[in-house]
């Protein structure tokens, strides 16, 4: 199969294969961004009441351990929907491959900006590909890093593109309103949500733009 990076990715043809993932798991992606807002909504605000250290950092664990079940199990659907494959009993190679994946990224970031862009947009398609084949974290990284050369600008400007708008509704709530209103709250994990699922999709997207049906079907049989 001819790879993406010879032929190139087209900003747009990324956007509406993301737009056209969110518009088939319609349901899935709804209930994700109730159940993360709410969960992340109460946790915040309960930790902003509490009193002790160690309550806000039960809080604030137990809603990253939900948000990262509740992401795993958007991927699965999005995947299915999409006609890609997607295994079910890939939870702990996928959490093993996420761990190793915000090290990475948060090296990256820690270096400079560029080099953690560069790690998330060659490490895009990681998680699909484990959903779908459930293979070695670090092979599957090192593929989704030779699958998506030459393609980094394409896949972080189409990013930057789809999260634009959750990105300035939380600029206007910093600006609009103060710390502790509810409003900012609320409208700040729900863009946090929304960001979160448009990257599921995203990855999604470009796993079936990169890999291809085919082969994904071919893959997960």
């Amino acid at each position: 199969m001819a790879s993406v990076a010879a032929r190139g990715l087209r900003i747009g043809t990324i956007i509406e294969a993301t737009l056209a993932v969110v518009e088939r798991s319609a349901l899935p992606v709804f209930a994700y961004l109730a159940i993360v807002t709410g969960l992340n909504g109460a946790a915040t605000w309960y930790s902003l009441r509490l009193g002790t250290i160690g309550a806000q950092l039960t809080l604030t664990l137990v809603s990253s351990l939900v948000g990262f079940v509740a992401a795993y199990l958007l991927l699965q659907a999005l995947m299915r929907r999409a006609g890609l494959g997607g295994r079910r009993e890939a939870f702990y190679p996928f959490l093993g491959l996420s761990v190793v994946h915000s090290i990475g990224f948060m090296f990256g970031l820690v270096l400079l900006v560029l080099p953690g862009l560069l790690i998330l947009a060659r490490w895009s398609i990681a998680q699909p590909l484990i959903l779908a084949r459930r293979g070695p974290v670090l092979k599957t990284l090192g593929e989704s890093w030779e699958q998506t050369r030459g393609n980094e600008f394409p896949i972080l400007a189409a990013g930057l593109t789809l999260m634009l708008p959750m990105f300035l509704v939380v600029i206007a709530c910093m600006v609009l309103f103060e710390g502790t209103d509810p409003m900012r709250l609320w409208a700040t994990q729900l863009a946090g949500a929304a960001i979160s699922a448009a990257t599921c999709a995203l990855s999604v997207a470009l796993y079936g733009l990169i890999v291809g049906r085919a082969a994904a079907a071919g893959e997960a049989a």
